[in-house]
């Protein structure tokens, strides 16, 4: 889906040409709007395949032109909509590093955060010898990197 090239890969919208998109992550969407300009109320799942694919908001007004309308599965809206509620969460959760398996993955999140995102396999060579990944060298020094990487984890 396109919807990173005007929300963000973090779902908080960048301006172009004079629109800013909403944002998109799931906590913003399921409170009311209430901005001075725009009144909404909460989205639920329902509503937001509403929004995706007719460009009707939650408040039953139509979205501005410039948001395409999309024809989806009702799988692939409802994947849509789980990724939709786990954007922010990385911020809050506030981790030291980041995990993935997938190079698309890793090139979506990086795109979205300051937290330094990894190959899984960057970790596995370090927990065996290889060299410590840069953003885990202040760890480096100090453990193992199999004790550094389950004290990571939040591991006991």
């Amino acid at each position: 889906m396109p919807c990173g090239s005007c929300h963000g890969a973090n779902g908080r919208g960048k301006s172009e040409g004079g629109v800013t998109p909403a944002r998109i992550d799931w906590e913003t969407l399921t409170r009311n709007l209430d901005d001075g300009d725009r009144h909404r109320p909460p989205y639920t799942e329902a509503l937001l395949r509403r929004a995706i694919t007719l460009g009707i908001d939650s408040g039953a007004k139509k979205l501005q032109s410039v948001m395409p309308r999309y024809r989806l599965r009702r799988d692939d809206i409802d994947d849509l909509v789980a990724y939709l509620k786990k954007l922010g969460n990385i911020e809050k959760l506030a981790p030291d590093i980041i995990a993935a398996g997938n190079i698309g993955c890793i090139t979506q999140i990086a795109s979205g955060t300051a937290t330094p995102v990894l190959h899984v396999v960057e970790l596995i060579d370090w927990a065996t010898g290889g060299p410590c990944p840069k953003p885990l060298e202040k760890l480096k020094d100090k453990v193992h990197p199999i004790q550094s990487l389950m004290e990571l984890a939040g591991a006991r």
